[in-house]
């Protein structure tokens, strides 16, 4: 059990280390309160489906912790490339940090009400809009620099 408590110290460090680097240590409580928002996210998300009469899977869910994962790489790949590049668009992570929060704030406002009225409601992916967004202004800052 003892190297379970190690991953954890390394995760930390790990995770303390670019905050600071990549200039996001600020962001250091939002990004906790995401972190749990996901996790709220991930629950009630699973325990929607099993409300609706589907059959949650391991798989099912493994699939949606490690797409949330990848979206919490999301505002440190922006803050550092913005160092790499030597930019400041620390303001450009922070944002998509704020659409992240409220988009999972979303979600599981969602699947609550969808797990208490047991009626499927459409939801609007915030996400893949930012993601377009985010994509839109690097680019154009790297036709800029051309």
């Amino acid at each position: 059990m003892e190297w379970i408590k190690n991953i954890g110290y390394c995760v930390a460090f790990c995770y303390g280390w670019i905050c600071d680097y990549s200039g996001l240590a600020s962001q250091h409580e939002v990004i906790l309160i995401l972190v749990t928002l996901m996790i709220l996210d991930s629950i009630t998300g699973y325990t929607k489906v099993a409300v609706l009469g589907n059959h949650p899977t391991s798989t099912r869910l493994s699939i949606g912790v490690i797409s949330k994962v990848t979206l919490l790489i999301l505002p440190f790949t922006i803050a550092l490339l913005g160092k790499g590049l030597g930019i400041n668009i620390v303001g450009l992570a922070t944002g998509s940090i704020m659409t992240l929060l409220v988009s999972e704030a979303i979600s599981v406002i969602t699947n609550i009400y969808i797990i208490r009225t047991k009626k499927e409601v459409k939801e609007f992916d915030i996400v893949s809009v930012m993601l377009l967004r985010v994509r839109k202004v690097l680019l154009a800052l790297a036709q800029k620099s051309e």
